[in-house]
């Protein structure tokens, strides 16, 4: 029973690989393909012919989110995988007959290389939430001032508070995920290891 659980662990990590590499391209095709069709875009082009910064910062922007989103995904998806693994070597070592002392089904080095790249992401994708962020702040602030308020002070704090929960809700939401999943895939493989005595 336990190899049949081990082994249902390692189809559902084969499915996980495949599906971070099927995202990873998808979001690259993707950013390619909008980035094609933003250049022949006659807006655009206007934009550049201008120096429109902030159409041209938009633009980024947006390629940016969507460029990051498919390495976020893949680093999710490659962080559940090896974790499947993780568990089913766990799972095999309570069998009585599997008396290994090293992992069958995955690489501790590759569990502390995928666990380091999430926390790295868990910054690069923090950070990127931040400047993708702007050209949406940017809007939210001529909303707040289009209010008129009489007192100039009051509009600019009722746009930071505004500014301020939306960021760290964002950009806290997606640190928070992806640090806490690299610290799981460690204590995972951690108790795994400390199982076989």
């Amino acid at each position: 029973m336990e190899r049949l659980a081990a082994s249902k662990l390692k189809n559902y990590a084969r499915l996980a690989k495949i599906l971070g590499w099927a995202n990873l391209i998808f979001y690259l095709l993707k950013t390619l393909m909008e980035s094609l069709k933003i250049i022949v875009n006659p807006k655009f082009q206007s934009a550049v012919i201008r120096s429109d910064w902030n159409a041209m910062l938009d633009v980024f922007a947006y390629l940016l989110d969507i460029f990051l989103r498919g390495w976020v995904y893949w680093f999710l998806f490659a962080g559940l995988s090896i974790g499947l693994l993780v568990l089913s070597d766990f799972r095999a070592l309570q069998s009585r007959d599997y008396a290994r002392k090293t992992p069958e089904f995955y690489e501790p080095e590759e569990v502390l290389r995928i666990s380091a790249w999430l926390s790295r992401m868990a910054m690069i994708g923090a950070a990127a939430t931040l400047f993708v962020s702007i050209p949406s702040l940017l809007q939210l602030k001529e909303t707040v001032f289009s209010f008129g308020l009489t007192n100039n002070l009051l509009s600019w704090g009722i746009w930071f508070l505004l500014s301020a929960s939306v960021l760290l809700l964002e950009c806290g939401l997606l640190y928070l995920a992806l640090r806490g999943f690299a610290q799981i895939l460690r204590i995972i493989m951690e108790i795994e290891f400390n199982t076989r005595g």
